[in-house]
């Protein structure tokens, strides 16, 4: 279980966690869309664990004071700022699932586009 707690609070924002039992139903697909940020950094990193080496209580604090994850070896710039778009302070402003699935295609095609034309 405790393996399970450190893995929460890694993905869940700060906020609500300490809001959990009052988070609103409209508030919880800002909350997934954070969660996303995360799963879309383990899978550009291969599978690590985010905030490698920090504690539950050092996570808290960063994700607190504004810090965010690196972007992951050889992650494509729109991957990444798509990432920061889920993890921004205000779950307002974050992305919905369509908007997400719009620009994940995006960066699909440019990544196949400037791979076919440093083939060439």
């Amino acid at each position: 279980m405790g393996d399970l707690k450190l893995v929460v609070v890694k993905i869940y924002f700060p906020y609500y966690l300490s809001q959990i039992a009052f988070v609103r139903h409209d508030n919880i697909l800002f909350l997934y869309c954070r969660s996303f940020g995360i799963l879309l950094w383990e899978v550009m990193s291969l599978g690590y664990m985010p905030y490698p080496g920090r504690g539950n209580q050092e996570v808290m604090q960063l994700v607190t004071n504004g810090g965010r994850l690196e972007p992951p070896n050889f992650c494509p710039g729109p991957v990444y700022g798509l990432m920061c778009q889920c993890w921004h302070p205000i779950p307002e402003e974050r992305p919905n699932f369509r908007t997400i699935l719009e620009r994940l295609g995006y960066c699909m095609q440019v990544n196949i586009y400037l791979a076919i034309s440093a083939n060439f």
